[in-house]
């Protein structure tokens, strides 16, 4: 089951946002929730392959309820492509972003980035092991 649904997309960008960013068309206002449906499973598989290198076991399993911040995360990613794919994109002079939509995705990526690295943890199961770590040999 996944991690977010529309609902926590349209909290970040709204939910007319949502549904003209969803409908390739552009000959609707009505949400297109395949694409929504793609979005979701693509920005979770984003999250999860950037994990598999930290502590984090994956696929991610919460040690409660699923964290605001990684929703958060999610929701921004999956509202992002949406936008993306659309073929709308903004840049300012020099290749920065120019919109508030590039912002959210360079968020969401800096703490995808605290998080494995270290710096910000996630209340989610860890990995029992690490399969690359050297053993220490006592002599």
């Amino acid at each position: 089951m996944a991690i977010i649904t529309q609902d926590d997309i349209e909290l970040v960008f709204g939910e007319t946002n949502v549904a003209v960013w969803s409908n390739l068309k552009s000959d609707s206002a009505t949400a297109d929730t395949a694409r929504i449906t793609w979005a979701i499973a693509s920005a979770e598989a984003e999250l999860a392959n950037r994990l598999r290198t930290s502590k984090y076991a994956v696929p991610l399993s919460p040690t409660g309820s699923h964290d605001y911040e990684v929703k958060n995360i999610l929701a921004k990613i999956a509202g992002s492509l949406l936008y993306e794919s659309r073929g709308i994109r903004d840049v300012a002079a020099g290749g920065r972003a120019a919109d508030r939509v590039a912002s959210h995705k360079t968020q969401a990526y800096a703490a995808i980035d605290m998080i494995v690295g270290g710096s910000r943890s996630i209340p989610y199961q860890l990995k029992e092991s690490r399969p690359n770590a050297v053993a220490a040999v006592v002599v």
